[in-house]
């Protein structure tokens, strides 16, 4: 199961647009390190994560983005409790 996170994706993008209207140089540079640079594509990666069954999968980390997150089932539900949600 892929999973994104909507709560991280607006919160970001929040922040992103508040930096561009008040000219906030330093959160743009942190959150796009090439931003506006010629052959750049500003990318944003937000979170993602792929949920597998506890038991058994043949998928590994490895296999991923760096930036995407493996977690087995058990861990997602407890990540989700966590939070106090009850979906992503």
């Amino acid at each position: 199961m892929l999973v994104q996170n909507p709560f991280q994706m607006g919160s970001d993008g929040v922040k992103l647009m508040l930096a561009l209207i008040e000219k906030n140089d330093a959160v743009t540079k942190e959150m796009y390190p090439s931003y506006a640079q010629s052959g750049e594509n500003d990318i944003f990666e937000t979170e993602l994560r792929i949920v597998v069954p506890d038991a058994q999968t043949t998928l590994t980390a490895e296999m991923l983005e760096k930036t995407t997150k493996l977690m087995k089932l058990s861990e997602f539900k407890q990540w989700l409790a966590d939070r106090k949600l009850v979906s992503s």
